[in-house]
């Protein structure tokens, strides 16, 4: 995988020639579980103690290694599963 300053300098070189949604799952995938995109803070439920996690947010797109095998994984269950229906056939 290329590293983040690659993909800018082959971004500035031919960034007219790849689509918008490329560099927005690229973009995002870069920003992946990192404080950019956001995150939940959690402490102690005990008021003294010190102690604070921040848990960021994953970009979930399908592009990513993390996430999108996340989803491979975890996945949603398929539509057709189950399906019977054959193309170009008529019940009768």
């Amino acid at each position: 995988m290329q590293t983040g300053e690659a993909w800018w300098r082959y971004f500035k070189k031919h960034g007219h020639e790849i689509r918008s949604a490329v560099v927005d799952n690229v973009v995002r995938l870069q920003a992946c579980g990192l404080e950019v995109m956001g995150y939940a803070s959690h402490c102690c439920s005990n008021g003294a103690c010190p102690h604070r996690k921040k848990v960021c947010f994953s970009c979930k797109s399908r592009f990513c290694p993390t996430c999108g095998n996340r989803r491979r994984t975890n996945g949603s269950p398929r539509k057709t599963r189950g399906c019977r229906k054959r193309a170009g056939s008529t019940s009768r």
